[in-house]
């Protein structure tokens, strides 16, 4: 009778440990999420043609490394020049991301 307690105490800790894991996976790649989220935020702010940047910005599919910054450039670049084809000047709203 003990003993098949005790199996089952180790059964629940057991499956506790692989939840605990799984979560611990989840509020990872949460975070990694809302850092991305929050970086193309902080683009579309700091640009003249707001989404339409980090629209380009992701377009190309930049990574976090060295050339990011020259990367950023080019989309700006591009969603300067997309603009000017598409609105004569005009400004549309930032979309909701």
């Amino acid at each position: 009778m003990n003993a098949e307690v005790i199996n089952a105490f180790d059964d629940i800790e057991n499956e506790n440990q692989g939840v605990v894991k799984h979560n611990q996976s989840v509020e990872v790649e949460t975070r990694k999420e809302v850092q991305r989220r929050q970086k193309l935020i902080k683009i579309a702010d700091k640009s003249q043609d707001g989404w339409r940047v980090v629209r380009e910005y992701e377009f190309v599919k930049l990574a976090s490394d060295s050339k990011d910054e020259k990367k950023l450039k080019k989309a700006r670049q591009a969603a300067s020049k997309n603009a000017k084809h598409r609105d004569s000047g005009r400004r549309q709203e930032p979309e909701a991301y």
